[in-house]
C-alpha cells in the first residue's frame, strides 16, 4: 500500500547496545598506499573500495604483489560466485590466511558478510559510505572486554582540474553530494565512531526534517507491481562471450544466466546488430577482453 502524504514516518532502531558500540575511527595518512602495506604486512584484511571497475583494476596493479582479489559485476556470474566465496574465505578470522587484500566496487555494499581491519573507499553519496562501513570490523560486541574501534580512510578520485571525479553519482541525480558527504565527515569526528554516530550525524545535515516521499514500483504496486529497477542505473547491456559460451547457450538456454556478463554499452553503433539468444547480445570474437580474475572490459 502506498504511503499517504500526511502518514508518520517510524524509525525503526536496532538494539542500543550495538547501535551504541564504538566501532570505527577515521586516519587521514598522507600515503594511504604505505599505511595499507603496514595493515597487510602486520597480517591484517584490508578491504578497497572503488566507484568504478577501472579505478578497481588500477589499484590493484600497484598492489600486485599481495595477490589482491578483484571483486566487482563485470564477470560471468558464476565466476562471481567464486570470487564472493574466495573474499569471504580469505577475511574469515578462522581461515589461516593473513595479508588479504579486496579491491572491489559496489558490489561490496550489499550481502558481503566480510569484517575488514582496515577499510579504504573512494568518496561517495551518505548511504553508500554507511554500507562500506559495514564491512569494518563487523564482528565487534559488547561483550568483548575491550572493544577496539578499526579505521577506515577516504580516497578522493581528482580530476585535473582537482574537481572530485562524481560518476558513477552523477549530480543530475545525487545532487551536490560531494559536499554534503564532507559536511557528514566532518560531523562524524574522527574517534569512537559507532552506528548511531553514523545515523544522527546523517539526520543533522535534513535541517528542516522533511523526507522526500518518491514512488516505489517494489512497494506501491500492490497485487500488479511491476518488475523494476530499486536504484538509478546507468546504461548497460549483458552479453555472452561468442565461442564456447554462446556455443553453449544456444544447446542449453538456461546456461546464460551463468555465463552471461553484465558490461557498460559497446563503443560505437555496430553492437545493435550483434546476433543475441533470448534477448541477450552475443559478444564478437575480438570485442572483449575477459579474465576470471579482473573480469571483462571492451577492447579499444
Amino acid at each position: 500500500m502506498a504511503l499517504e502524504d500526511d502518514e508518520p514516518l517510524n524509525i525503526i532502531s536496532g538494539p542500543p547496545e550495538l547501535e551504541q558500540l564504538a566501532r570505527y575511527h577515521r586516519e587521514k595518512p598522507i600515503d594511504i598506499d604505505i599505511r595499507v602495506r603496514e595493515e597487510l604486512a602486520r597480517g591484517g584484511r584490508v578491504l578497497w573500495i572503488c566507484n568504478v571497475v577501472d579505478r578497481a583494476r588500477k589499484v590493484a596493479d600497484r598492489f600486485d604483489e599481495w595477490n589482491p582479489m578483484i571483486y566487482h559485476s563485470r564477470v560471468r556470474y558464476e565466476d562471481r560466485v567464486q570470487r564472493h566465496k574466495d573474499v569471504v574465505t580469505a577475511f574469515s578470522p578462522g581461515s589461516g590466511q593473513t595479508g588479504s587484500l579486496a579491491i572491489c566496487t559496489q558490489v561490496a555494499e550489499m550481502s558481503l558478510d566480510i569484517s575488514a581491519t582496515l577499510l579504504v573507499t573512494e568518496i561517495a553519496p551518505v548511504p553508500s559510505l554507511i554500507q562500506r562501513l559495514g564491512r569494518l570490523n563487523r564482528h565487534a560486541k559488547p561483550s568483548d572486554s575491550a572493544p577496539a574501534t578499526m579505521p577506515f580512510m577516504i580516497d578522493y578520485p581528482r580530476k585535473e582540474s582537482g574537481e572530485i571525479k562524481e560518476m558513477p553519482y552523477g549530480l543530475e541525480v545525487y545532487g551536490d553530494w560531494p559536499e554534503l558527504t564532507e559536511s557528514w565527515l566532518e560531523k562524524l569526528g574522527t574517534q569512537n565512531i559507532s552506528q548511531q554516530t553514523l545515523a544522527v550525524a546523517w539526520e543533522s545535515l535534513n535541517s528542516d526534517g522533511e523526507v522526500e516521499c518518491i514512488d516505489s514500483a517494489w512497494l506501491d504496486g500492490g497485487p500488479s507491481t511491476q518488475i523494476d529497477s530499486v536504484r538509478d542505473s546507468s546504461p548497460g547491456v549483458t552479453v555472452v562471450r561468442a565461442g564456447v559460451d554462446a556455443d553453449a547457450c544456444r544447446t542449453d538456454a538456461s546456461k546464460l544466466a551463468r555465463v552471461s556478463i553484465p558490461m557498460p554499452q559497446p563503443y560505437g553503433k555496430a553492437w545493435t546488430d550483434w546476433p543475441r539468444i533470448k534477448g541477450v547480445l552475443i559478444a564478437p570474437e575480438g570485442s572483449l577482453i575477459y579474465d576470471s580474475q579482473r573480469g571483462a572490459e571492451w577492447r579499444k
